[in-house]
């Protein structure tokens, strides 16, 4: 009897220990990847999760996806904001004139008419600032994997490095969205 009850306790500890090891892997927290139109959207932001919350319609909506020809062009708008705890924080990806394709990788660079990009928003009470790709030494990616123009879904995986006018730079990593879009 007093050999099983260290033998419990020691089990129990470990079974503790293991559930806050799963807690703070940081990937297991973000939305898994999906294809369906589940309207998910998450990544880490310099090793910490992000995904979309807070008070709806406060600064726009929460998460938005957009792919809309307009003016002879394609644009591509995705857009993540979590406005809970301390600050706002917003990660956007764009395609200007980019007419997507399913399955195609697209290099991020500076936002302009035939480019992919990205940028990271913060603010709180004192500060607030953007950050961009700018194509040369802050790019990322957006890979397509879904695009499907009768349902309106497109889904993907994206990363990036930007820069803000401070030179302090962002790591974005692990990005990933299944979303119903709008044209």
């Amino acid at each position: 009897m007093y050999r099983i009850i260290p033998c419990l306790l020691s089990l129990l500890l470990l079974l503790v220990s293991c559930k806050k090891e799963k807690e703070k892997d940081p990937l297991s927290q973000l939305p898994p990847e999906t294809q369906t139109g589940a309207n998910t959207f998450g990544c880490l932001v310099n090793g910490k999760v992000f995904t979309p919350g807070g008070v709806p319609g406060w600064a726009g909506s929460e998460l938005s996806a957009y792919y809309q020809w307009v003016d002879d062009r394609y644009y591509f708008v995705l857009g993540a904001r979590n406005d809970k705890g301390v600050g706002n924080r917003a990660v956007g990806v764009y395609a200007d004139s980019i007419r997507l394709r399913e399955g195609t990788k697209y290099q991020f660079s500076i936002r302009e008419n035939g480019n992919a990009s990205a940028r990271y928003y913060y603010s709180d009470n004192s500060v607030s600032t953007t950050y961009f790709t700018d194509g040369n030494v802050y790019t990322g990616e957006l890979w397509i994997k879904r695009l499907d123009t009768v349902k309106l879904i497109v889904s993907g995986t994206f990363w990036f490095d930007a820069v803000n006018s401070k030179g302090e730079k962002v790591e974005i990593r692990e990005g990933r969205f299944d979303m119903g879009y709008r044209r």
